[in-house]
This record gives structure tokens, C-alpha cells and sequence, in this order.
């Protein structure tokens, strides 16, 4: 499940930006849990519709996201959880630059 690069940048735009003070959890509606959504859709996880409703299947997500980052699965994505989805956008943006500067040498 891939996302498109507009869904990308607004997930960079929201997610990648002040996220101090900010929680999502069970229950939570809105864009910030639409690019939650979209951001665990492209890392491989399957959290259904990007509806920006955050139901059992987001909570699921999040939880398997939180263990391969190392973090407490709590389903609950604050400051150590945006700090590691802030940490994942920077490599997946650096990892295409590198592409693109190769493909540009080929």
C-alpha cells in the first residue's frame, strides 16, 4: 500500500511540523489522523481507509509502527511518536534525493 506524493507532502506538512502538545489517540478525528493514516499506509501497515477517524484498525497500526520503532505500544502518538514518524519522513525524503542523484549519474 503506497501512497501518492501529494498524500506524501501533506503528511510531511502535518506530521513532519510542530507536533508539541499534540495527542492522537482512540476516538480522534481529523487531517492530523488522516496523515497519521496515510504515513502508516506507506511504512507497510495496514489501517484500512484513510478516513481520519481514529478506530480500532489506526490503533492496531499504531501499535505495530510503535514497536519497530522501538517505542511503547500504546497506541497513543505524542511526542516520542512523532519524534520517531518525524525521524522516518527525514530518512524516507534523504533516501529519495540519494535515488534521484543516482538515477541522475546513470
Amino acid at each position: 500500500m503506497t501512497i501518492s506524493d501529494a498524500q506524501r507532502q501533506m503528511v510531511n506538512r502535518i506530521l513532519g511540523g510542530d507536533t508539541s502538545g499534540r495527542l492522537l489517540r482512540k476516538g480522534k478525528r481529523g487531517v492530523s489522523v488522516r496523515a497519521l493514516q496515510l504515513f502508516l499506509r506507506d511504512q507497510g501497515i495496514d489501517v484500512g481507509r484513510a478516513d481520519g477517524i481514529f478506530g480500532d484498525r489506526t490503533l492496531a497500526g499504531l501499535r505495530e509502527y510503535q514497536k519497530r520503532a522501538g517505542l511503547k505500544a500504546d497506541g497513543k502518538a505524542g511526542a516520542r511518536t512523532f519524534g520517531a514518524i518525524k525521524k522516518g519522513i527525514e530518512a524516507g525524503v534523504a533516501a529519495a534525493v540519494s535515488a534521484r542523484a543516482l538515477i541522475m549519474r546513470l
